[in-house]
């Protein structure tokens, strides 16, 4: 189980989900948890795992938004797919974390339903003061999750030996969970195999069990399993074309405020808030879809048997300041090349936000405003080029003295510090979703607002 947050640190999330739980109980609900259950409320994941009936899963979306709306957490977002409907909260102050509550009537790979949901909730039983599958069915869930789309059994927190304990608890439940999808004879063979631990002889199996799945779905379900692979892509294709959950935020700044550090710790702090599996990507100027056209020079004297051009020292005490600008003619060759890697970089920036990931840059176009070597460049032909580039979902612009930046890392001159910082100011004027941190401050505070307008932003989408 992720342990990542405790009743100590976040008692309203604990609170939540007591309430939520208890709500189902009452209103008569048929639900159990399907995994991380043995320290609810108390210790929990980003993610609260409940499989409902069908015909109830109205009233339980209606209930989670009674619990959240009571405790003031914020709905930010809401994703419906083919046997699932996912609500993504985050907490009152909007900084700290998220919660997942994963809403589940199918349990299905690519559209094939690989258990018994009716049999899960016919045999789950009582634990504290709420109901989760039973240990049959928790061993065959935790056999098949990862098996079928990755072809390995899951092994992270001691699932292995869960499912082992599990297995020679329950027979019974593990082969009703799997014999109407997969048959009694395969269900029985992955029973032995998982009672005695026999991870390879499982894995080596995956394919035949893949196509056992297909098989036994379409002759059970000649008509409703055509429907149900249409509904699975109806919902991906329209979750990716209306609002991903994916975000684009660039850092902004002088050379030497931190722009990397600072986007290397949003990261992470970002990772530990939203459910596994959503790592961040970082980009560092653009998005890499051309060869650089330094390394083409190299290249091409390389080729011709002439000496390779210099690497440029920037070890050298104020190195970035004794730049010499290009000429208008040489800078905007560069712009007129690299434009296009930025044109490309659409594709990638749509890509990580359908995945619900976040994509970071610590440079970016903006950049050619107030770098010194493209002074001559005019600015309303940049301003002019940023409408066909990626926008991102948050600026962030880094702001400290001039004495501090200097301190941190002598790279450039004070006087070159305050001429960037001002370009900045003025640039910021227009463009959109932009906020201002301060980096004279403890890295923990700065991070905790860049969170802050991230949610802040994603909740007014």
């Amino acid at each position: 189980m992720n342990k990542r947050f405790s009743s100590m640190s976040q008692p309203s999330a604990s609170l939540f989900i007591l309430r939520l739980l208890r709500q189902f109980e009452d209103v008569g609900i048929r639900y159990c948890v399907l995994r991380s259950y043995e320290q609810l409320p108390d210790e929990h994941g980003n993610d609260l795992d409940i499989l409902v009936a069908e015909k109830d899963l109205p009233m339980a979306r209606s209930g989670v938004m009674d619990v959240s709306r009571d405790l003031g957490w914020h709905k930010v977002a809401e994703v419906r797919r083919f046997g699932y409907n996912g609500l993504y909260f985050c907490s009152p102050d909007r900084a700290e974390r998220w919660l997942l509550v994963d809403l589940f009537t199918e349990t299905h790979w690519r559209g094939l339903s690989y258990t018994s949901k009716e049999k899960i909730l016919e045999e789950r039983v009582r634990f504290k003061d709420f109901h989760v599958a039973g240990p049959g069915a928790e061993a065959a869930l935790l056999v098949v999750k990862e098996l079928l789309p990755w072809g390995k059994v899951k092994s992270k927190n001691m699932a292995r030996d869960r499912i082992q304990y599990c297995a020679v608890k329950d027979e019974h439940g593990f082969l009703e969970c799997l014999r109407p999808a997969f048959g009694k004879r395969t269900g029985t063979l992955l029973l032995r195999a998982s009672k005695v631990g026999d991870w390879d002889s499982i894995e080596s199996r995956v394919n035949r069990l893949r196509r056992a799945l297909l098989i036994r779905s379409l002759t059970r379900h000649p008509l409703r399993q055509p429907l149900a692979w249409i509904e699975f892509l109806y919902g991906h294709i329209v979750h990716r074309i209306r609002k991903p959950l994916g975000f684009f935020i660039v850092v902004l700044g002088p050379d030497g405020c931190g722009k990397t550090t600072i986007a290397k710790h949003v990261g992470q702090a970002w990772q530990q808030t939203v459910p596994p599996g959503k790592e961040p990507e970082y980009i560092h100027g653009d998005f890499n879809n051309l060869p650089r056209l330094r390394g083409i020079r190299r290249l091409w004297a390389k080729m011709r048997g002439r000496p390779l051009p210099p690497e440029p020292d920037y070890t050298k005490k104020h190195a970035g300041a004794e730049v010499v600008p290009h000429s208008l003619l040489k800078s905007l060759l560069y712009l007129g090349y690299y434009f296009w890697g930025y044109v490309l970089g659409h594709a990638k920036v749509q890509r990580i936000k359908a995945q619900d990931r976040i994509l970071i840059a610590d440079r970016y176009f903006y950049d050619y405003f107030f770098q010194r070597g493209n002074m001559r460049l005019p600015h309303w032909l940049l301003r002019f080029l940023t409408w066909f580039i990626p926008k991102p979902d948050l600026t962030v612009v880094l702001n400290a003295d001039t004495e501090a930046i200097y301190a941190r890392k002598q790279e450039l001159t004070v006087e070159e510090i305050d001429r960037q910082q001002a370009v900045i100011r003025r640039i910021c004027r227009w463009l959109p979703n932009v906020i201002e941190v301060r980096t004279d401050q403890d890295i923990e505070s700065t991070v905790a607002e860049v969170k802050v307008a991230m949610t802040d932003r994603l909740l007014s989408k």
